[in-house]
């Protein structure tokens, strides 16, 4: 027997939460059907008469490639409901474009890379799952060069949401931003208003454009944020939402969410990240020593605030 969502068969055909196998043995089937994306844990428990349960541990994972809204944040994870959402566009054809790969040695950092081509320009397109632009939105990209003495170039674009292939795009985009040369080889964000575009659905479809023969131009993280809530709880003159303040590598959160913003204090989004059922802390080990502005996001778009000290 297991439970929902998944279920299981004797014949392949009818499904159920129990099953009973023949007393000479048989196949049993198991069968997964989502009500939503990530990864889902369950088990399948085996009995017999006489005999001690045995449970066999499942688990599954499914897409949800619906249409977004903000606070929405991507970490191309293996937890990801949406990493596998993202097209990928050879622009030139030349059969060399993005891949979801491993980006750190160690394993702990997934998402999307382009590794050079030795003879031609890159014109390469990721491009995330539709949007629904809201007044106040604003995108976040982040991006690395593995290599610094490899520049990497690239821009970003606002897109239709039918965009499929590169004439798609190209017949019917809008840069955000300048068009970049980069040589950092730690994350950097960049963030841009899309609020021109509210009550629309687009794509936002990043453009690899690297010189022949460099090296790996890399996106670990991406974010719709929204800079006009629906209420601001001001935290400065109330309740602690976050502590220990001032800290050095860990902060614990006091408050539920479900995003988790960190801003310097020029108002550049310098780290995000998706909270899970269970977590309430978040490493900022990796931030300079300085003041920043933390945001507390809420399902419903609400957030809270407060400004820390990382020593």
């Amino acid at each position: 027997q297991t439970a929902a969502p998944f279920e299981v068969s004797i014949d392949s055909i009818t499904f159920s939460t129990t099953a009973t196998l023949p007393t000479t043995g048989g196949d049993l089937y198991i069968r997964f059907t989502p009500t939503s994306g990530g990864l889902t844990n369950g088990s399948v428990t085996l009995s017999t008469t006489g005999a001690t349960n045995v449970i066999v541990n499942v688990i599954s994972f499914a897409s949800d490639c619906s249409t977004k809204s903000s606070p929405y944040l991507e970490t191309f994870g293996y937890d990801s409901e949406s990493a596998t959402c993202w097209d990928v566009i050879d622009g030139n054809n030349d059969g060399n474009s993005f891949i979801y790969a491993m980006l750190s040695e160690d394993g702990s950092e997934l998402g999307y890379g382009y590794a050079y081509s030795e003879t031609n320009s890159a014109d390469e397109w990721l491009v995330s799952p539709v949007i629904n632009v809201k007044s106040g939105d604003v995108v976040n990209v982040t991006y690395k060069a593995f290599y610094s003495e490899y520049p990497e170039k690239f821009s970003v674009w606002v897109v239709p949401e039918t965009a499929a292939t590169a004439a798609d795009i190209n017949a019917n985009k809008v840069q955000l931003g300048a068009t970049k040369t980069i040589s950092n080889t730690t994350n950097f964000t960049d963030s841009y208003d899309i609020s021109a575009h509210a009550g629309q659905n687009k794509r936002i479809a990043i453009h690899c454009e690297s010189d022949p023969d460099m090296g790996i131009f890399a996106v670990p993280n991406f974010s719709v944020t929204n800079n006009t809530p629906v209420s601001v709880i001001d935290t400065e003159k109330g309740e602690e939402i976050i502590y220990p303040n001032p800290a050095k590598d860990m902060l614990y959160i006091a408050s539920e969410c479900s995003v988790v913003e960190v801003y310097s204090m020029t108002g550049q989004l310098v780290y995000s990240e998706k909270m899970v059922e269970g977590n309430n802390s978040i490493s900022i080990s990796h931030l300079e020593t300085g003041v920043y502005a933390i945001r507390l996001v809420r399902e419903d778009g609400n957030y809270s605030t407060q400004r820390f000290v990382k020593q």
